[in-house]
């Protein structure tokens, strides 16, 4: 059975703690915070992962 891209996207929902698959506007916003004044105390030791919790959730955590 081969799956639409629609059905494959609806299926990595479950994996996602907010219940959705990210949008290209998630990630442009994190860049801007990332560019912005708001960061100047942010000094590289913090890394930040924008996946919408996927890799804490993701399919490798499944049993």
């Amino acid at each position: 059975m081969v799956l639409s891209l629609i059905e494959s996207l609806q299926g990595l929902t479950s994996f996602h703690p907010i219940g959705r698959v990210g949008r290209p506007g998630d990630i442009a916003n994190t860049i801007a915070f990332l560019l912005s004044d708001e960061t100047s105390w942010v000094t590289g030791a913090i890394i930040w992962e924008v996946d919408g919790g996927y890799k804490r959730n993701g399919p490798c955590h499944m049993k």
